[in-house]
């Protein structure tokens, strides 16, 4: 577990800067559904961290998540 510095979705104003966050987030999601998981909640926005000092996002709360079988 890690202390993550950054901000949710719901507290990053509108605009272009937030856009290119929720791209990341996409690309994100996407990669995880290629790789089996079935995402659940991941395009809520209180489950996605923006870490500036990082430049990245982290995904959080895999609470919904599951494992495609195989």
């Amino acid at each position: 577990m890690e202390y993550i510095d950054g901000q949710n979705l719901f507290q990053i104003e509108p605009g272009k800067f937030k856009n290119r966050i929720i791209r990341l987030r996409d690309e994100e999601v996407s990669a995880a559904k290629k790789m089996g998981f079935e995402t659940g909640d991941a395009y809520y926005p209180g489950n996605v961290i923006w870490c500036p000092s990082r430049e990245k996002i982290y995904l959080v709360d895999f609470t919904y998540w599951k494992r495609r079988e195989k």
